[in-house]
């Protein structure tokens, strides 16, 4: 294996391919080396956030956003999943779960969500608190990761002053009791369900940014028309993770004929393309993708409907195809009401 091109913290990863000692790619070792990247990365910006070094008391639970419940519930039930997981000996599934809650769900959504309390003109206040709750989930996170990844884990606790008088890591105790113990379970059930409804909609609007090739442009706007009241509190954190330039609310919008729109959780969503797109050559990428799409769909149909093909190739071929083919089916049904919205 070269260990030059990843580094030498995750050359014992537990789980190489067998031939990776030839020279060849080993998809578990970039793995590894880009999941230590994102922790040091984290923990970079953490730094770069100064306030208090080591734990700090968890404020009251009315100080907490809906962002801040939510991701300390999913740490406590990340300890009781791998504790599960432990008792089962499925080690392997303990990995994935560490790996996809530190990347999905504290980096891509909770850090994500939070960057807009470093701004020189955010509540300080509201800075402080979450950089506690970053820090807790830091700790107990790193705790449970310990004996995966010993070193690089052994070194964050001491830089993000969990290291109280020298004591290491390996030596720390994982508190017994759950971060969220004594907290109305009302109020945590109700953030998590705020937070869901705010991700979903986030998921929705950057699916459709991404359609009209507007992924990486900060200067969409959309409109909401809300059906609960409870979300105009958190335009702003849904502007930030969607992407937008705006995000304006509106109970009386009318859209000009073919601006796409969507439902998500919190209302009906609309995204106007003036300005942004140019009308006729995107008509002209759909019909190409719809070309292609009808192509590839009529093929995987003849396919599938020779009896040669359908007896002799192996279920799971056969299966792939089928998946295939639903996929492109609503494919080319996408992309035929993106056509229509821009007629």
């Amino acid at each position: 294996m070269r260990i030059a091109p990843t580094g030498t913290d995750v050359r014992f990863i537990e789980n190489k391919s067998k031939d990776s000692d030839s020279g060849t790619e080993c998809p578990q070792v970039e793995e590894g080396r880009n999941f230590a990247n994102k922790l040091w990365n984290a923990s970079r910006f953490r730094q770069m956030q100064g306030g208090p070094e080591g734990l700090s008391q968890l404020p009251h639970i009315e100080n907490l956003s809906i962002y801040d419940i939510d991701i300390l519930s999913k740490l406590d039930a990340l300890r009781d999943d791998i504790s599960a997981s432990y008792s089962a000996y499925k080690f392997q599934e303990i990995a994935n779960k560490l790996y996809d809650f530190f990347w999905s769900e504290f980096c891509d959504w909770y850090l994500e969500s939070i960057k807009q309390y470093f701004r020189e003109d955010a509540d300080s206040e509201r800075r402080d608190t979450v950089l506690i709750v970053v820090d807790i989930v830091f700790a107990r996170f790193l705790q449970q990761l310990h004996p995966y990844m010993p070193h690089i884990t052994e070194e964050l606790w001491e830089k993000l002053g969990f290291a109280v008088d020298g004591a290491l890591l390996m030596n720390a105790h994982l508190p017994e009791d759950p971060v969220m113990k004594g907290f109305d379970s009302k109020i945590v059930e109700r953030a998590k369900e705020r937070t869901n409804a705010i991700h979903e909609a986030t998921t929705r609007a950057r699916h459709l940014k991404a359609q009209y090739n507007l992924a990486a442009n900060r200067n969409v706007k959309f409109f909401l028309q809300p059906s609960v009241e409870w979300a105009i509190d958190e335009l702003e954190t849904l502007k930030i993770l969607s992407g937008a330039g705006e995000i304006s609310v509106s109970e009386s919008y009318e859209p000009s004929p073919g601006t796409p729109a969507f439902l998500t959780p919190i209302g009906k969503m609309y995204m106007p393309l003036e300005g942004l797109v140019d009308i006729e050559a995107e008509k002209k990428r759909i019909n190409k993708e719809i070309d292609k799409a009808e192509k590839d769909l009529k093929q995987i149909r003849g396919k599938l409907s020779n009896p040669k093909f359908t007896e002799r190739a192996p279920a799971e071929v056969v299966q792939e195809n089928l998946d295939r083919k639903d996929g492109l089916r609503k494919k080319v049904e996408q992309l035929n009401e993106m056509l229509q919205n821009l007629s």
